[in-house]
């Protein structure tokens, strides 16, 4: 019980932080998330022919290993092949626009957190080296996933191997292998759940680029139980999306699926801007008070300068500029 309420507290907390600065957040999921899941709902690179050979690669490195053929391998080889190519097209968006995306939504989060208004001259002072930060955390956290994978696709070749030299049965091998796949799941999920609470680390803390993944760990310790239900939640929410889009758009691909596009794609957005908003809100939960590590310091309890103003205020003071030259 003491961790649902916990849980409940940390989606209460990640709705009020929205809701304080909703038109900012909007602005983000419109003009920077909205592309990044355009690309990944609509598997512009997933479905080149260059998959499909990929995947004929790897099923014929399978039989010279021995890995018997069955629907299950050939759906994992495809996948696996589309999956890696898909987000090896899209890496310079998402290290671009998906990572601004991240920088400003911690940011502003951040702030709200600490009663520091956020405004545009401080996000674009800090911004570049928030973003470099969080763009080293990103590629080591790449290479993490991708020795991961590696390794999760040569298993079964590995397990065939051992299991043909010791005499082992299929039954035997029908087990170890169900076993091997319980694990990898459980791993891989704990890989991405440190990814992600490093992520915010990289923008919160100072000078923790090289180090945010041991950070990440070491306040994950007795909550890991709870940040993985957070992970399972936002990321089934996000497959239900993908889904939706997948079956109502890129299958039926009618004048109303062509209407219904937009929203689905808006909401698979505003599902990652949130999953932001909690995987921050999560980091937050682990400290009584704001640390000195901090990179953005608590405002003081003094009236805050009227020079800075806030991102909401002066994006409509510039729109209105242009309208009236």
């Amino acid at each position: 019980m003491a961790m649902a309420m916990t849980l409940l507290e940390i989606v209460r907390e990640s709705t009020a932080l929205l809701c304080k600065d909703l038109p900012i957040f909007m602005f983000i999921t419109l003009t920077l998330i909205f592309p990044v899941s355009c690309i990944t709902l609509s598997q512009v690179f997933s479905e080149s022919p260059l998959a499909g050979s990929l995947s004929l690669h790897l099923h014929k490195i399978a039989e010279a290993g021995g890995l018997l053929q069955s629907p299950i391998n050939q759906a994992l080889f495809t996948y696996s092949s589309q999956a890696l190519l898909s987000h090896a097209f899209s890496f310079p968006v998402f290290i671009t626009v998906w990572l601004l995306a991240k920088t400003a939504t911690l940011y502003i989060a951040h702030c709200s957190d600490i009663d520091r208004q956020p405004s545009l001259l401080g996000f674009l002072s800090k911004g570049p080296r928030l973003w470099s930060r969080l763009a080293v955390t990103y590629l080591y956290t790449c290479v993490l996933v991708l020795g991961f994978t590696s390794f999760a696709m040569a298993s079964p070749l590995i397990l065939v191997g051992v299991t043909q030299s010791v005499g082992g049965s299929r039954s035997v091998l029908a087990l170890i292998a169900a076993l091997l796949a319980m694990v990898l799941s459980i791993g891989f999920a704990h890989l991405l759940m440190t990814s992600e609470v490093a992520h915010v680390v990289s923008v919160v803390e100072k000078k923790c680029a090289g180090r945010a993944l041991l950070r990440a760990l070491n306040l994950l310790q007795g909550r890991a139980q709870l940040a993985l239900i957070l992970l399972v939640v936002s990321e089934l929410a996000a497959f239900m999306a993908d889904g939706a889009f997948q079956k109502r758009v890129m299958a039926a691909q009618t004048a109303t699926s062509l209407l219904e596009a937009p929203f689905l794609i808006f909401f698979h957005s505003f599902i990652r801007l949130f999953q932001i908003i909690v995987n921050f809100v999560f980091y937050r939960s682990c400290f009584e008070e704001p640390s000195a590590e901090y990179e953005i310091p608590p405002s003081p309890d003094a009236p805050f300068p009227l020079q800075q103003i806030s991102v909401a205020v002066e994006i409509m003071d510039q729109c209105s500029k242009i309208y009236t030259v």
